[in-house]
């Protein structure tokens, strides 16, 4: 089996700020500019292959490792693949610097909050590995809420969970399915900007390696499948 350490995760940053309100008028000269910008850019990890707008008029830029989006409300980086073992070496410092790179191109905007989302996706599951998965999270729930019904065997379920920690408003969803052969899990943390002095810091004081271990009751499913990194929404 995998060490846990070596699991593949994929991570969206998401930086919003105050609502653009002319960027259908100028996304195209903020298009330009970042792919001005970039074409400067001799990190190899940030060097764009393409910029464009895609069907909403939202500026897409390609990256080695993940794709931004930027909106008339946020920047978003989706898709950015890293393992919990780099989360320990500061991983995450070029993904940070990244969101920040492209802010910079947005200084009239206050900011207004921070984002990240922690998924870990598999396919092609066998069913007693949904069967297990599925026992560890709904059933478990279900028992609580009938508990003299009899065990139901259960083929697909989902999760949504949200709560407080500190400054961080966090949610936890799971979703896997039988009929799919789909299982997926996701973490998010989000911050007011107010309380942080950049993305940054926010990134730091969310510890995204411990919001990892948390996910490490389902981490065996996980570890014997093969996960693919997905896009985010």
């Amino acid at each position: 089996m995998a060490d846990f350490n070596d699991l593949i995760l994929s991570i969206t940053a998401r930086l919003k700020h105050d609502i653009d309100f002319a960027f259908n008028t100028n996304n195209g000269d903020l298009a330009n500019r970042l792919r001005s910008k970039f074409a400067l850019e001799n990190e190899s990890i940030r060097k764009v292959s393409s910029v464009n707008l895609d069907d909403d008029g939202d500026i897409r830029m390609r990256f080695p490792l993940a794709t931004c989006y930027v909106s008339a409300g946020a920047i978003t980086i989706a898709g950015w693949v890293t393992t919990a073992k780099m989360l320990e070496q500061h991983g995450l410092d070029e993904l940070s610097e990244t969101v920040e790179y492209v802010f910079a191109e947005r200084p009239q905007f206050q900011r207004r909050e921070y984002y990240i989302r922690v998924l870990i996706y598999a396919r092609s599951v066998p069913q007693e590995a949904t069967d297990a998965v599925l026992s560890k999270s709904c059933l478990v729930a279900l028992q609580s809420m009938f508990p003299e019904e009899r065990r139901p065997h259960l083929q697909k379920g989902r999760l949504l969970v949200e709560y407080q920690e500190d400054k961080f408003s966090d949610s936890l969803e799971f979703d896997a399915s039988k009929d799919k052969e789909e299982v997926e899990l996701q973490y998010g943390r989000a911050g007011k900007a107010q309380d942080f002095d950049s993305y940054r810091e926010f990134l730091r004081a969310a510890d995204v390696k411990r919001l990892v271990e948390y996910l490490r009751p389902f981490a065996e499913i996980f570890q014997r499948l093969t996960l693919r990194n997905v896009g985010a929404g």
